[in-house]
């Protein structure tokens, strides 16, 4: 069980993509992970009740992960990889700092439209891991936000008189793209593309106009 626990992680480690029936059994099991944490709260949540979401058995579940604690880092430490691995190399060859936003926002929209109980259960569990666990996706998220506020200091700088600080600004754009799965409903059917369009104006201009 636990040499298997520990395969996972390392494959998790190494790379987003999926290569193997393990890769995309785990990744089908952490669907089914987020879909009862989200539904129920971490708390509340069990690994039996993971098993009967997958269709599997306890045993078989347990070849993947060894404690429900595991499987709450597997699904952060999953999402933030994929989001950061994809959008390093969306980045590499957009160089003005306005499009540079633009693929993160449209990135993350991409990523979490399709996984909004994973994104549910990032935004609302991350300070449930403990020790390691909680380390690593720290670590990853922090990654990501420097990235953001990289882009956002760029912006600022060629504006040259930015209205917001970088740092509560980054912290004000991720509120409202880590929020989608609560007011996503209202516009579902919208792409992350329209999606990305609409925040980019409110971010970069505000909703009035300036006075004078």
């Amino acid at each position: 069980m636990a040499s298997a626990s520990v395969r996972s992680t390392e494959i998790l480690v190494r790379t987003s993509g999926k290569t193997s029936a393990f890769d995309h059994k785990l990744d089908a099991i952490l669907g089914a992970a987020a879909r009862v944490m989200a539904r129920e709260g971490y708390g509340q949540s069990t690994i039996r009740k993971v098993a009967r979401e997958a269709d599997m058995s306890l045993a078989g579940l347990y070849h993947y992960f060894s404690s429900k604690e595991e499987l709450l880092f597997l699904i952060q430490f999953h999402a933030f990889d994929t989001i950061l691995s994809r959008l390093s190399e969306r980045l590499e060859p957009v160089t003005d700092p306005r499009a540079r936003l633009r693929v993160m926002v449209v990135n993350h929209l991409e990523h979490f439209l399709s996984r909004m109980n994973e994104l549910k259960v990032c935004a609302s569990e991350m300070e449930t891991l403990t020790g390691d666990y909680h380390q690593r996706v720290r670590a990853h998220r922090q990654r990501y936000l420097k990235t953001a506020l990289g882009i956002v200091e760029s912006i600022g700088e060629t504006a040259g008189t930015p209205g917001v600080e970088p740092w509560p600004a980054t912290l004000f754009l991720f509120g409202m793209l880590n929020w989608i799965y609560m007011w996503y409903p209202a516009i579902e059917g919208t792409s992350a593309e329209e999606i990305a369009d609409q925040v980019l104006v409110l971010f970069l201009h505000g909703y009035l106009p300036r006075e004078g």
